[in-house]
């Protein structure tokens, strides 16, 4: 329904509905609780996979959420909604204008309009704490109902292959509310996944380097030299990304 739908920074409806939507958040809790009483299982998989403020941003879609729900809730937690919505106005601005480069290079501005409107790192950090409280109340739920069922996560790949979720999902934390985690380990999470992943940062903030000088230092960063090894991903990335920095060069398979 249109009223449980997210809001962007512009006034649009967007495609995913809204986790601050009490209705919606009420429609979670009525499913899980329904399952644990009424459904002989061992226990809750909860896959909870939505893509923050952030993460739209660098997809090239206008970030969310500023309904009347997560308005409230900015502003319980202190944070000035205007200039958040100005912040992500900026963001926007910056990565719709990527294709066309900057002057001072793609992560010089990119840093720089991070420090100058520092409240999309509130309107994120804000989002992804109440995203996660979503996984608290359904394992609270999931025990009160019976404290024997399990309660697990499934991790989304995208959290090993970006760099932001890696960071704003550690795996120490989820022992406060889950029994156990599955990572997702498809047999394309080495090569398709993460390409995808990448493409939009080499499109975007990172494009002052090619893909190969780039790769080498992510692997080391994220810690995936192990599993990706020396693959070849150049025949994936698309032209804008393999135009980007000067030494590069596209591979036909």
């Amino acid at each position: 329904l249109p009223q449980c739908l997210e809001v962007d920074h512009l006034g649009r409806i967007g495609p995913e509905p809204c986790l601050e939507n009490p209705d919606y958040r009420n429609f979670w809790h009525a499913l899980i609780e329904d399952h644990c009483r009424n459904y002989d299982i061992d226990g809750i998989m909860w896959c909870n996979e939505r893509r923050s403020p952030l993460d739209q941003l660098v997809s090239g879609t206008a970030p969310t959420c500023f309904c009347k729900f997560c308005i409230a809730s900015l502003q319980s937690d202190g944070i000035d909604v205007e200039r958040a919505r100005a912040a992500s106005g900026k963001l926007y601005a910056f990565f719709q204008a990527a294709q066309a480069g900057f002057v001072d290079g793609a992560f010089i501005e990119f840093l720089r309009t991070l420090l100058q409107h520092p409240e999309i790192l509130l309107l994120e950090r804000h989002w992804v704490r109440r995203n996660k409280d979503l996984d608290r109340e359904l394992y609270g739920i999931t025990k009160w109902c019976n404290p024997d069922l399990e309660f697990g996560l499934n991790v989304w790949n995208r959290n090993h292959f970006n760099p932001f979720r890696k960071a704003e999902y550690p795996w120490a934390e989820a022992v406060d509310y889950a029994d156990w985690v599955k990572p997702i380990t498809y047999q394309h999470q080495s090569g398709q996944i993460y390409v995808k992943e990448m493409t939009a940062f080499y499109e975007t903030f990172l494009q002052d380097a090619t893909p190969e000088q780039w790769n080498p230092i992510l692997y080391d960063i994220l810690g995936l030299e192990d599993a990706l090894g020396d693959m070849d991903f150049k025949i994936a990335w698309g032209p804008r990304a393999m135009s980007a920095g000067s030494a590069a060069t596209r591979s036909e398979p």
